[in-house]
């Protein structure tokens, strides 16, 4: 009996263990502000245009995102390239590391994000 509630006990460790995300040791988690945004070949300082949009990359797999007016949270995960965002909608986004920025592009709009 004892051995069956040990066996219990650790396959139940093991299945929440498992299940939960961890990106403790990833260069991403932190906070990560957009500086500038490019739409065409004009560059705008995205504080000017929509005030503060910021992401706040959290260790346990979710992302805030902050645009100016309201807090989002949603979910991200590392890829080869950078990061992938995934929306409370499920509409995904991928953000391209190049330098030690990343980059969010929507349509033809470029967001670039900078590690604060």
């Amino acid at each position: 009996m004892k051995f069956r509630l040990f066996c219990a006990a650790c396959f139940l460790l093991l299945f929440l263990t498992a299940c939960t995300t961890t990106y403790k040791n990833s260069p991403y988690v932190g906070t990560w502000i957009s500086t500038t945004t490019k739409s065409g070949d004009t560059t705008f300082a995205t504080s000017d245009l929509i005030g503060e949009y910021r992401m706040d990359i959290l260790e346990d797999g979710r992302v805030e995102v902050f645009n100016g007016a309201e807090t989002e949270t949603d979910s991200w995960k590392p890829t080869d390239q950078g990061i992938m965002l995934r929306l409370i909608n499920g509409t995904e986004y991928a953000m391209f590391e190049e330098g030690s920025r990343l980059i969010l592009e929507i349509q033809d709009v470029k967001f670039t994000f900078e590690k604060q």
